[in-house]
């Protein structure tokens, strides 16, 4: 129980904080499709590979969270127009790296 109430205490946080403020602490993640709905199904994918609950959010934002070693990190990310930006770019570096792959994967089996 009290795993749960932090996690809605983190979840919350971040929503608060990811839509309370625009800019970003890095480059965020210039991707070759436009689709949406192409880079929500490579962020699932990728956070499943990598032990990431992926909630979304909004049309175009999902928030990511991770338990390691006891910690809690988490990060929204919002996509659109082929750019996907992250609110914790340090702590989803390996789901970045990942949802590029799963992306430049998907389009070059089509």
């Amino acid at each position: 129980m009290k795993k749960i109430l932090s996690l809605s205490l983190i979840s919350a946080l971040t929503l608060v904080l990811s839509t309370g403020c625009n800019s970003t602490s890095g480059d965020g993640l210039q991707v070759n499709t436009h689709d949406n709905e192409k880079v929500l199904h490579a962020i699932k994918n990728a956070g499943e590979k990598n032990g990431w609950k992926i909630t979304e959010f909004q049309g175009n934002e999902v928030i990511a969270e991770k338990t390691d070693d006891g910690d809690t990190i988490s990060s929204s990310i919002k996509f659109q127009d082929g750019y996907i930006e992250f609110s914790n770019d340090a702590a989803a570096s390996d789901l970045s790296s990942d949802i590029e792959e799963t992306l430049e994967n998907s389009s070059s089996q089509h």
